[in-house]
């Protein structure tokens, strides 16, 4: 289903990087494979998708699912279960309006993510190479699911509230952005 709100420019890069997500994310199974996601990762992802501000439980949900391309399609319990834990830790707040539960970041929750930033921008020294080749790919591709997720928030943003130069300079970024990966993926 397509989003008639996109442009087409941007529904194409959305088209390209869900094709790219879901076919790193699933292995070479069914396009039904289960991908188990790991607590810290999933709260992760729920911390990305609140940068862009309140949402609900099932705002939250979806948006986790379009920031990996729908590879990754947690359930309302998963992810009620880690907003807990996360209320807990302080990282997150909750408050009732109009008889829903809305959740929003913390000034912890939100330094928690900047400290998530920071750490996938340091990888590209050696020795956050090496760590991160410790702690093993599943880690890396939580970093890149949140930051896909942030993105994913920003551009949502920007198509539904932003005016015609704003989408054009945006769809520019994602192309300047898109290129630089690939470069990265060219690389040795």
């Amino acid at each position: 289903m397509q989003n008639p709100q996109l442009p087409s420019e941007l529904r194409d890069i959305f088209d390209s990087v869900k094709q790219l997500i879901s076919n790193n994310s699933t292995g070479f199974g069914a396009k039904d494979t289960v991908v188990k996601v790991a607590p810290e990762a999933l709260q992760n992802s729920i911390l990305a998708a609140l940068a862009s501000g309140d949402k609900n439980l099932a705002q939250i949900v979806r948006a986790i699912g379009v920031a990996s391309g729908m590879a990754l399609k947690p359930s309302d319990g998963a992810v009620s279960l880690e907003l807990d834990s996360l209320i807990e830790s302080s990282l997150v707040e909750s408050q009732l309006v109009e008889d829903r539960k809305i959740y929003r970041l913390t000034e912890a929750g939100s330094d928690r993510l900047a400290t998530l930033e920071e750490s996938a921008d340091s990888s590209e020294g050696e020795d956050a190479v090496a760590d991160q080749n410790r702690k093993g790919a599943s880690d890396c591709s939580s970093n890149v699911l949140a930051a896909s997720a942030k993105l994913a928030n920003a551009v949502s943003g920007i198509t539904q509230s932003g005016d015609r130069d704003q989408k054009l300079r945006a769809t520019q970024l994602i192309d300047e952005v898109t290129r630089k990966l690939y470069k990265i993926l060219a690389e040795d």
